[in-house]
Formats: structure tokens, C-alpha cells, sequence
């Protein structure tokens, strides 16, 4: 079992008579913890590494990212078994940034999957946390990400996201993000949430002259339960 913490990894061994742990301390990087202090972030809930993101990258490597004291940064931990040895290690001087992988502020929803090599993830990608997107990023093919429009996303809480495929045929694969957002339809009122479900096909490659490495298949809808029969009613998930 893999967790992450405030400055710290953690590998955990479930077995029934094994009690081995092993821990990684993993702070911000020099200097980001000083910097984030003085732009009047807290202390101590908010300038530190918060580790966001475990997903497994290959066999024997998971990708961490962490908050940074709101500089975000990522690193691949080492992880397995060598003959007895249980291996948990971390390279510090191969340490990455992590912006577009988790948001700055430790705070805010955010989701990720990792698939093909490719990490999608939901997120505010900016340190004032305006910039709400899905992004995808990683692997061989170029960076993805929605386009800033409230149309698109209104102030989404992202609480889950997920590839799933259509058939056999991979460039058919899809990926579903699910969040609740500000509702944008007519006769809503003020303020009001709406839960979604919105979707990008994983083989998009954005426009040529338009939407250059923008999402271009990227649809929503509302979350609705429909009761069967002729007198069903609609439920919305808010």
C-alpha cells in the first residue's frame, strides 16, 4: 500500500505477519517554502509538499506529484522487491515541476488516471486557482488541455476520472471526468450546482489552424437517473 502526506511517501507491507514500512521525507524544493510564506499562504497547512497524485507508471516505478508549497512537483519512486529486499526509493535530484499534474493549493478537488503512458488529469492549473481544465500530459503525443471558457467548465470540482474503452479497438477509447460544477442553464438559479460527467476521446490530437492543443472532442452533460416505467421521474445528482 502506497500513501502520500505532508513532506512524506509511505510503502506499507499488508501481509499477514509482515510489519516492514518504509518512508520517503520528500519537503519543497530550497526555497519554496520561504517563497510561499511570504506571498501570505499558511505555514503549515498550506507551504508544504502535499503528495496529491500515486499512480502507477510501469512495473517497478510510481509517479508522485506533490503541491511544492505551491510550486508542484513530481517524481517517479522506485518501488518492488529485490530478492528480500522491499525497495521504496526516490532520486532528489531528478525531481520534475509538476504544474498541469496537481494544483497548487493542497486544498482544492482535483482527480487524475494514468493510461498509455498518458497522465489526464482535472485540476486548477494556476496558483490562484482560476484556471479550472482537463489536461493530459506525458507520454510522446503533445500536451492537451480544455479551453478557458465557462461554457466548458464553470468552477468544476473534480471528483473522478476515468478511461474507459468502447471495444477493442484503442484509438476508440474514451476518457470520463466526474464533477460538479456552477449551472450555466437558463432558468437555473443563482448559484446553483449541477453534477457532470464530461468526456474526451484519448486519441484526440487537437486542431491544426484551431483548437491547437485544445481538447476538440471534449462534451458534458448533467448526471440525471431516470426511474424506469411510464411514469418514471428524473433524479439529478446535485
Amino acid at each position: 500500500l502506497f500513501l502520500g502526506g505532508k513532506d512524506v511517501l509511505y510503502s506499507l507491507l499488508l501481509g499477514p505477519t509482515s510489519s516492514e514500512s518504509k518512508e520517503i521525507y520528500w519537503p519543497p524544493l530550497p526555497g519554496s517554502r520561504e517563497h510561499c510564506i511570504e506571498t501570505g499562504k499558511e505555514p503549515q497547512t498550506e507551504c508544504a509538499n502535499f503528495v496529491r497524485l500515486l499512480q502507477p507508471h510501469n512495473r517497478t516505478h510510481l509517479l508522485a506529484c506533490g503541491t511544492g508549497a505551491f510550486q508542484p512537483i513530481c517524481a517517479f519512486i522506485g518501488v518492488g522487491h529485490r530478492g528480500e529486499e522491499h525497495v521504496f526509493t526516490m532520486d532528489p535530484t531528478n525531481v520534475e515541476n509538476g504544474r498541469g499534474k496537481v494544483p497548487h493549493d493542497p486544498s482544492l478537488p482535483f482527480t487524475s488516471t494514468f493510461s498509455g503512458g498518458e497522465l489526464y488529469t482535472g485540476l486548477t492549473a494556476d496558483f490562484l486557482g482560476r484556471d479550472s481544465v482537463i489536461f493530459r500530459s506525458m507520454g510522446s503525443r503533445s500536451t492537451m488541455r480544455t479551453e478557458t471558457d465557462q461554457k466548458l467548465l464553470h468552477d468544476p470540482k473534480f471528483i473522478a476520472a476515468h478511461l474507459i474503452p468502447d471495444n477493442a479497438d484503442k484509438d476508440n477509447d474514451k476518457v470520463y471526468f466526474f464533477f460538479t460544477e456552477k449551472a450555466a442553464e437558463a432558468g437555473d438559479r443563482e448559484g446553483a450546482i449541477h453534477t457532470r460527467v464530461g468526456r474526451v476521446c484519448a486519441n484526440d490530437v487537437g486542431g491544426q489552424r484551431v483548437l491547437v492543443n485544445k481538447w476538440s472532442t471534449f462534451i458534458k452533460a448533467r448526471l440525471v437517473c431516470s426511474v424506469p416505467g411510464p411514469h418514471g421521474i428524473n433524479t439529478h445528482f446535485n
